[in-house]
């Protein structure tokens, strides 16, 4: 789901649960909705542009991926900045205690996981880095062919856990 254009309360639930193809119950907060619907599915959610929301719905998005069934996961993307950097960062992964993959894209996320939420992650999941998947990156001789390795590598640990 591209959060980007959803920026208004409670679209970004309206958005979710269209996605997912999951019918309203009247009377029922949308995302607990969804989330008694995916009770007995497996799904990967993927969020797209986390950074176009405000705080408070960021935090929405942050509880309900904390609260969602056994079966099902989420993949949360940013293009930007959200709050602090790496105080975000450590503050999703306190409210993500199931996490057992990381993706660092690029040089930049890989130092700074290494510098500022490596140490304060007690229980590490497992870190994979990979090549920014931006066309200047991507171009360069051989590194199209280990991004997409990586991607297979990445898809085999998420069916693993």
């Amino acid at each position: 789901v591209d959060l980007a254009p959803l920026s208004e309360g409670g679209r970004v639930a309206q958005a979710v649960v269209s996605a997912a193809g999951v019918r309203e119950e009247p009377g029922t907060e949308l995302l607990e909705t969804l989330r008694r619907s995916l009770r007995e599915k497996r799904m990967l959610l993927l969020l797209d542009n986390l950074e176009s929301l405000l705080k408070k719905e960021r935090d929405t998005v942050f509880t309900f991926v904390k609260k969602l069934p056994a079966g099902c996961k989420a993949i949360l993307t940013c293009r930007g900045r959200i709050g602090s950097g790496a105080e975000e960062l450590i503050r999703l992964l306190g409210i993500l205690p199931y996490l057992e993959v990381v993706v660092l894209s690029g040089l930049y996320a890989q130092a700074g996981w290494a510098r500022h939420v490596a140490p304060t992650v007690p229980d590490t999941p497992s870190v994979l880095e990979v090549w920014h998947p931006s066309p200047l990156s991507l171009n360069q001789p051989g590194r199209r062919d280990e991004f997409n390795a990586s991607i297979v590598e990445i898809a085999a640990l998420i069916a693993q856990s």
